[in-house]
């Protein structure tokens, strides 16, 4: 299965329905590109882009997962069920930390054991891993 990916840059227009149509020739382009040379696709979207009309129109059956980003310390918990309210202080005590990283080798990892505790190979691997297994 390949895997590859794009890189959009968004459109610079102040006008709401030209930036949706920037991204709706981008996402049918790459729609139809799947659809000619592929039988089955899995594609994960950036969260601002979210319009995934392109597919529909041309017939492919969709799934739709969302991904939400959060100001943590500015959220309120206090509509979460009590049991993931524990969680979150929990991890908080213990020291958890988010922060930004680029290092795409993290996420790999723990990635790699999800996938393995579900007894699935996770296909997609970090370039300079791919480098070191040569």
């Amino acid at each position: 299965m390949p895997i590859n990916s794009c890189i959009i840059e968004p459109s610079e227009t102040i006008f709401p329905s030209k930036a949706i149509n920037h991204l709706l020739e981008i996402t049918d382009i790459i729609a139809k590109f799947l659809q000619s040379n592929y039988d089955y696709a899995v594609i994960t979207n950036y969260p601002f882009i979210n319009d995934i009309r392109s597919f529909n129109w041309l017939g492919w059956r969709t799934q739709v997962f969302y991904t939400y980003h959060i100001d943590l310390p500015k959220t309120d918990f206090s509509s979460l069920p009590k049991k993931r309210r524990y969680l979150i202080r929990g991890a908080e005590k213990s020291g958890i930390v988010i922060e930004i990283s680029h290092d795409f080798s993290i996420a790999h990892e723990m990635l790699s054991k999800t996938f393995l505790k579900k007894g699935v190979r996770l296909t997609a691997m970090p370039a300079e891993k791919r480098k070191t297994q040569r």
